[in-house]
């Protein structure tokens, strides 16, 4: 499988189209990508960003719009009030019904838009995203980056696809991750292939570990074309024992993916907006966030958490030892009656 290049001699159409999705737990990370993705991109094009909306606050939309002032962003929330469509969907932990909404985007967006870039929420833009727009689909059904970490690199991999064999897949084919992807909406319309990842999904309950990402990766097996890394560095990689075993195999190839990355996926459970995050690229998510106006609540919050985590873990560290001296004195008092 090879990278899909660039072919810029017959583009025309300078506009871009974007879907994200969030609910009310989101949307300050996705106004940040949002920040950023404007923030970068060529002011000769114009970006159409549909937001599938599960439920953003009326605060929580006025502060992105708010943050969000490029004369070339046209925002459009798409209220997400049916959920029948997603019955039988897997929730659990952070992910929420919302994380499927990109299955519903091929019935959501006007029927003449041919392509979309789907991107999380979780990520941030370090490169134009009219680059990504541009690279030709060709007749794909979607194009993607491998996974980086090492236990998720192919469908037989620990993290891949646990019925890959009583699928027929290749154990070498490649397993994507689905936070950033180029859809090309013609095939999901005419081949329904969201209706077959949901209908996937439902009869292999069993089998699915990681949502609908699981039910594209085996619906679109070798119907998937592959983008270079750098458009969607996974954080997971850098939980990898040594940078050999992701798969990039040139150490030049591997320092240019983690040095200058086009787009940067926060997809660990760790986030960058929460306390003890540790991981490289948090002064790239707060310069961002720096620019919408969750960043001073952002900033008191992690202040508070300085202060009170130790004192937290002091309390609970004399109550589990005032317990553990209950507990002797208990077993002492039973030996003596």
């Amino acid at each position: 499988m090879t990278w899909f290049s660039p072919r810029l001699d017959d583009m025309t159409d300078r506009t871009i189209y974007i879907a994200c999705a969030s609910d009310k737990n989101f949307v300050m990370p996705l106004t940040v990508m949002l920040v950023s993705l404007f923030t970068h991109l060529d002011q000769s094009r114009k970006a159409v960003v549909y937001i599938l909306d599960g439920g953003i606050s009326t605060l929580g939309r006025n502060n992105l719009l708010k943050s969000l002032k490029a004369k070339n962003a046209d925002i459009r929330f798409i209220k997400i009030s049916d959920h029948n469509p997603l019955n039988g969907m897997i929730v659990s932990g952070h992910i929420s019904i919302a994380s499927y909404y990109r299955l519903m985007i091929p019935s959501l967006v006007p029927e003449n838009i041919k392509k979309i870039i789907y991107l999380d929420a979780d990520l941030i833009l370090n490169a134009d995203i009219a680059r990504l727009w541009d690279i030709d689909i060709a007749e794909k059904d979607v194009l993607a980056v491998q996974d980086q970490a090492k236990d998720f690199l192919y469908v037989s991999s620990p993290g891949g696809l646990l019925n890959y064999k009583e699928l027929g897949l290749n154990p070498a084919n490649k397993y994507f991750n689905a936070g950033v992807l180029v859809m090309n909406l013609d095939n999901w319309r005419k081949d329904s292939l969201s209706q077959k990842v949901i209908e996937y999904i439902q009869e292999n309950r069993k089998y699915i570990r990681w949502w609908d990402q699981d039910g594209m990766n085996a619906v679109l097996a070798n119907k998937w074309g592959e983008l270079d890394h750098r458009w969607n560095l996974v954080i997971n990689i850098f939980l990898n024992p040594t940078w050999e075993q992701g798969p990039v195999k040139d150490k030049k190839q591997y320092d240019e993916l983690v040095g200058h990355p086009y787009i940067v996926h926060f997809v660990y459970r760790d986030k960058p907006w929460k306390y003890g995050y540790k991981y490289p690229y948090l002064d790239l998510f707060i310069n961002y966030l720096a620019r919408t106006p969750w960043y001073w609540p952002w900033k008191i919050r992690m202040c508070c958490e300085h202060v009170l985590r130790p004192i937290k873990r002091f309390i609970v560290l004399r109550i589990k030892e005032f317990n553990a001296n209950i507990s002797q004195m208990s077993g002492l008092r039973n030996n003596l009656f």
